[in-house]
């Protein structure tokens, strides 16, 4: 016997005692179909900042914004890169990231290719410091909480692992230090 679905639905409808009821069954059905249910969107508890150390300086960013923005998409996937750019907290210093595949972001990407170290820079203990475009970040980027590769409203949090190069001048005395690249930081879209 063929039922149709809206004589299914009325019949429930009629004997619904409530619009408590009726409220709870259609929140029931939206979550049912959300294409992964157990995916909870958002930042979590990770910190606002996120710290560059070179040597014994730390140059510290906070308000990380993302965007998607096609600066540095992989053209054979269909995925739009996701940009990530934040300003030094207390001085005028830049941080940007430019990831390839936010769809996969969630699996780890490499820093240098998958996840591009665009900018690295700033300025505290009387030096200034560049990152060095001849050589390559290493490490590891990971996001949890990431929902719309990333274009999210609620954000996410990005887990760094790594080590940029970058120059260092102090007072015309210019060198190359290893700046470490650590910590979990919330990312939210720029609005």
């Amino acid at each position: 016997m063929k039922v149709s679905v809206n004589r299914l639905w009325f019949g429930y409808n009629r004997a619904m005692k409530s619009h408590a009821e009726w409220c709870s069954l259609a929140f029931a059905f939206v979550a049912a179909c959300s294409a992964d249910p157990g995916t909870t969107c958002g930042t979590g508890s990770a910190s606002p900042t996120i710290d560059v150390v070179a040597a014994s300086t730390t140059l510290t960013y906070g308000e990380l914004r993302s965007s998607v923005a096609n600066d540095c998409s992989d053209t054979t996937s269909g995925i739009i890169s996701l940009t990530i750019q934040s300003t030094q907290v207390g001085g005028a210093g830049v941080f940007a990231l430019c990831i390839v595949r936010p769809d996969k972001l969630a699996s780890g990407q490499a820093l240098g290719t998958d996840v591009r170290v665009v900018d690295a820079g700033g300025s505290a203990d009387g030096c200034t410091f560049v990152r060095d475009p001849a050589m390559q970040p290493i490490g590891t980027a990971r996001s949890t909480g990431e929902c719309d590769n990333g274009s999210a409203a609620a954000g996410f949090a990005l887990a760094l692992d790594g080590s940029v190069v970058l120059d260092r001048n102090c007072a015309g005395t210019m060198d190359t230090v290893t700046a470490t690249l650590s910590g979990t930081v919330a990312v939210t879209p720029l609005q």
